[in-house]
């Protein structure tokens, strides 16, 4: 028997997802070190890949962006610790968000009440950002940057 993921319809939703992931990324890598993308759109496609799926299909997409991070021609300058690194604490950012919306909202991909916007803020905008832009901080601080100045450009 054939996976659900490996039959035409899943292939095409991944399909999908690197290519969004893709355009995601070199778009918030075009801003260079000198300045932090406003957002980071390849959580977001992250996110909403994992939250459109299904838990037990996650590791799909978390790995389906790993060659997109490491290969990607705009993150050859970068080394590959920090690419791991950074992929690492992503990755546990949008499954983490993912089980924490899935958790507590009746329905995670909409707000159908004011009580499913505060959620999706707590959990999506500030908490889990928070504490994971610690460990980014001192990935960035690793690397030679000021700690609270590379958490407030992670956050």
């Amino acid at each position: 028997m054939i996976p659900d993921w490996l039959r035409p319809r899943g292939l095409l939703a991944l399909a999908m997802f690197e290519a969004a992931f893709y355009v995601a990324y070199r778009y918030g890598m075009s801003f260079g070190e000198t300045c932090a993308s406003p957002f980071w759109f390849p959580d977001s496609v992250l996110l909403c890949a994992l939250l459109l799926g299904r838990p037990r299909r996650w590791w799909i997409f978390v790995l389906g962006a790993l060659p997109i991070r490491l290969f990607s021609e705009v993150a050859r300058d970068v080394p590959l610790w920090f690419l791991l690194v950074t992929f690492a604490i992503d990755s546990a950012r949008g499954v983490l968000t993912a089980a924490a919306l899935r958790r507590f909202m009746k329905n995670p991909t909409r707000f159908e009440t004011v009580r499913d916007f505060g959620l999706f803020c707590a959990w999506a905008v500030v908490l889990i950002p928070a504490t994971s832009a610690l460990a980014g901080a001192a990935a960035r601080h690793a690397l030679g940057h000021e700690f609270w100045a590379a958490w407030e450009q992670w956050f």
